[in-house]
């Protein structure tokens, strides 16, 4: 076993310190607290009681402040969306609700076109050559809001920024 650094020396014999002293309070010499009454004792008590009541009258005869109720009355009402969803499933919801508006639209992803014309192996590093250009895995292309994420001999992966998808394209010869 490495030898132990100044610092878990100390911690060490602060809990060493620590644990001898729970045993000792605790199991050896448990200390009773000498005005402590019980709960049977505290009912029997009339001053208790009176204090008790005129508090829970006092409870009921007070109005809160509007604020107040507006906020209870807030809570209390049916929420639009649960504040304690996990992310994933609030993903796929906003997902599903964005899939819909997408299919009543219609619309047509913009085509870019890119032209993989070949790649090159140096050592461990693999470019892509995409639209005359060389380019490294996780490079941004020089069409702007797009990334090279993986080079194949036959295919690269793109990925779009803004729609975070990914896409491939074919090698041209």
């Amino acid at each position: 076993m490495p030898e132990l650094t100044k610092s878990q020396k100390v911690i060490f014999a602060i809990l060493a310190v620590v644990v001898l002293y729970a045993v000792y309070d605790l199991l050896l010499f448990p200390s009773k607290p000498k005005n402590v009454k019980t709960a049977v004792e505290a009912e029997n008590q009339p001053e208790l009681k009176d204090l008790l009541t005129a508090t829970v009258a006092k409870m009921s005869q007070t109005m809160l402040p509007a604020k107040y109720e507006h906020l209870i009355a807030r809570a209390e009402a049916g929420w639009p969306r649960n504040p304690f969803i996990e992310r994933s499933k609030y993903r796929e919801l906003i997902l599903k609700r964005s899939a819909e508006g997408i299919a009543a639209e219609e619309t047509q992803p913009k085509k870019v076109p890119f032209v993989y014309s070949g790649y090159i192996v140096s050592g461990t590093q693999v470019m892509a050559i995409i639209n005359n250009v060389e380019y490294n895995i996780d490079e941004h292309l020089e069409t702007e809001g797009y990334i090279l994420r993986k080079v194949l001999p036959d295919k690269v992966v793109i990925e779009d920024k803004a729609k975070r998808q990914r896409f491939e394209v074919p090698l041209q010869e």
